[in-house]
């Protein structure tokens, strides 16, 4: 299932998902209702305060569960603590499954069903897109193709979202569910992994092994070209805004070094559509300002909201506040009022499937 998801995905986009399996054999460790609201509720808790402490990820999605819908995720949740979704297994074939996870997952990256102009493929293959609403009646194929109002969505997402977390190198440690070779990742003790015998097309690893091939020194990775190192100073890594600084090969190994950043708290600008140039501070690579960070929690159409709202965090109430301690909500001096609790037009989106 997991391999089909990754396959509809990069057919699309050419984004590789990497996924770890967990499978609760004795219980559930969440109370499971017939509401797919509540369920993807408790799930996206269970999340928060337990798996993300022991495995770091980026997205979680849960099957199976016998709910009123095929399944449900929020929208523009990516890189935040409710990127996830529930998702029902429908039916016998598991491309079926596979498709509703790709579909809620499309919903994590901000893409909403698709409109009747939407395309995908040829207009004569009579397929849905993977954000059709529902399948077309009669129609027994499920969808492996994004339209291309998915494909400008997800692109504006990127631009004006910047989820950080899509910009940070993955360890293959922590995506792997264990070492085996042609499963595309590079597990503790192989030199490379291209996929399967049948799926390899890189002549710097031998698929049968998982080894490099006579003479290459690398098979993967941002600092390896025609199967040989790239050498020192060559950059791997473009700078990604005025807070992030480039990075550049080593000479000895195939990754591109860690991601180096801006100091925290330096003076940046951005230019927002609709709202021109505003400035920011710059935090771990990122440039974030009050407009970005309403867009990105809550979605196209979210302002910053007057100041006379900020002023209300001077009450020191739920809601208002700047912060909690042992005896209540916390007032805001005038000079923190506007940082402090973000007040804006809309809340974030629950889409059903």
């Amino acid at each position: 299932i997991s391999r089909k998801v990754n396959e509809v995905w990069q057919r699309s986009f050419e984004l590789l998902i990497g996924e770890q399996k967990f499978i609760w054999s004795n219980k559930d460790l969440i109370d499971v209702s017939h509401s797919s609201e509540a369920t993807l509720d408790k799930f996206l808790a269970w999340r928060q305060d337990d798996l993300l402490l022991r495995v770091k990820h980026d997205n979680a999605h849960w099957r199976d569960f016998d709910g009123d819908t095929v399944g449900l995720a929020n929208k523009f949740a990516m890189c935040t603590g409710t990127s996830g979704g529930v998702n029902q297994d429908h039916n016998e074939n598991p491309i079926g499954l596979a498709s509703t996870i790709a579909h809620e997952m499309g919903h994590n990256f901000g893409l909403s069903h698709d409109a009747p102009d939407c395309t995908c493929g040829s207009t004569s293959s009579g397929t849905d897109c993977v954000m059709a609403e529902k399948l077309r009646a009669g129609n027994q194929m499920f969808p492996e193709l994004f339209s291309s109002c998915s494909l400008s969505q997800l692109a504006e997402f990127l631009e004006r979202a910047q989820p950080s977390c899509l910009q940070k190198p993955t360890s293959s440690r922590i995506i792997a569910v264990g070492p085996r070779c042609g499963n595309a990742i590079v597990d503790p003790g192989e030199e490379c992994d291209c996929g399967t015998v049948k799926e390899c097309t890189n002549p710097c690893c031998d698929a049968s092994t998982c080894r490099l091939t006579a003479g290459s020194q690398c098979a993967h990775g941002q600092c390896c070209e025609k199967c040989q190192l790239k050498s020192s100073r060559s950059v791997c890594r473009q700078s990604a805004g005025n807070c992030d600084l480039p990075e550049f090969c080593t000479g000895l190994s195939s990754d591109c070094p860690e991601d180096s950043f801006e100091m925290n708290g330096k003076p940046c600008y951005k230019t927002l559509q609709g709202s021109g140039t505003v400035q920011g501070y710059c935090y771990n690579g990122q440039c974030p300002t009050r407009e970005h960070h309403c867009w990105r929690l809550f979605g196209p159409g979210a302002q910053v909201a007057p100041d006379l709202c900020f002023n209300l965090n001077q009450r020191g109430e739920e809601g208002a506040n700047c912060g909690k301690n042992k005896f209540g909500f916390i007032r805001c001096a005038p000079q923190y009022v506007s940082p402090s609790v973000i007040h804006p037009e809309f809340r974030v989106m629950k889409f059903q499937h």
